[in-house]
């Protein structure tokens, strides 16, 4: 069976997952970022994987309890063949161990000057309500981190991810990587997740925005600048979970152009929002890196506060305009 039919099986095939995606690295290169826990950190979750049949290994994450996922995943290797297929088993490590047992299968391929990728996760159960569930927020998952593993090998960043750090104040990441925050917000992930896929919320915490913020949409913002506007792709927007932007055309900062912005939402022990952004391919070793992190600094709080109390400090707020000076 080929790629292509098995990824049109899944379509109708409830219990399992599929995502096939050409990658233009060669598949050493895509092996790598599988196997190696520093690599995978990076680009997928923070872990202490090690490439050997039978390693017990897990994953730590937000935790979702809507879909019963508590904050780890824990994984078995089950099959490992260098440098073409790697499976491993995958439940939930906490609380709900045991609701959907699963296995993950990577597959690489050589394809031209690239890798077809082919990644698999079955096990989920047809009849079970909370399974689907799982699917379908899962499913646009795994789409995003195929994408978000080749933004990585592109920007050759081998950083491990930021994990989330409890308290009143942001935490930001150095720049030898993508810029990175972590943001606990006194709000259920709901309202968040509207504040970034809404017209109104956008304009009430960033820039004044034209456009669609649903998922496939596409959003203008007005910057307040001669060039043009900041365009942007909304690549995945899943409700309360997830939002991912890709940069189509930014005339006042080039550098942002083919970048990703990502907004990871997740529940925080007390039941509100853990935020955890990054905008991938946003690094030190930009030019505007400076002035692109003060403005991420200033905006991402004005998010939060928009989320929590309702007002935000929007472009052109006096906070904003205080900043500057």
């Amino acid at each position: 069976m080929t790629y292509a039919e098995r990824r049109e099986g899944s379509d109708h095939d409830s219990a399992m997952i599929v995502v096939d995606q050409f990658l233009p690295h060669p598949p050493a290169t895509v092996w790598r970022a599988l196997i190696d826990p520093v690599k995978l950190a990076a680009w997928f979750m923070p872990n202490d994987f090690a490439p050997v049949i039978g390693r017990r290994f897990t994953f730590h994450r937000n935790a979702k309890p809507d879909v019963r996922f508590s904050d780890t995943v824990a994984c078995q290797v089950l099959e490992l063949r260098d440098p073409e297929l790697l499976a491993y088993s995958w439940t939930d490590g906490g609380q709900y161990a045991g609701d959907l047992d699963s296995i993950v299968t990577w597959t690489l391929h050589p394809e031209g000057h690239g890798t077809r990728l082919l990644l698999e996760h079955r096990g989920f159960r047809r009849d079970d309500p909370m399974h689907q569930a799982a699917r379908r927020l899962m499913s646009s998952g795994w789409t995003y981190l195929a994408h978000r593993l080749d933004a990585f090998i592109t920007s050759s960043a081998s950083t491990p991810a930021t994990t989330f750090m409890k308290g009143p104040t942001m935490t930001t990441t150095i720049p030898a990587a993508d810029y990175t925050a972590t943001l606990p917000i006194a709000s259920a992930p709901e309202p968040v997740f509207d504040a970034l896929t809404t017209l109104s919320g956008l304009a009430a915490w960033w820039a004044p925005v034209t456009g669609s913020g649903a998922e496939g949409g596409e959003l203008r913002f007005d910057m307040n600048v001669t060039e043009g506007p900041l365009v942007i792709a909304v690549h995945t927007a899943q409700r309360p979970t997830i939002v991912v932007w890709d940069v189509l055309a930014c005339p006042f900062l080039p550098d942002w152009a083919g970048t990703t912005i990502a907004f990871d939402l997740g529940h925080s022990e007390d039941g509100q929002c853990d935020l955890f952004f990054r905008h991938h391919g946003l690094t030190g070793q930009f030019d505007c890196y400076d002035m692109c992190r003060q403005g991420w600094d200033h905006f991402l709080p004005s998010l939060r506060d928009y989320a929590a109390t309702g007002t935000g400090s929007p472009l052109g707020s006096p906070a904003d305009n205080a900043r500057r000076r």
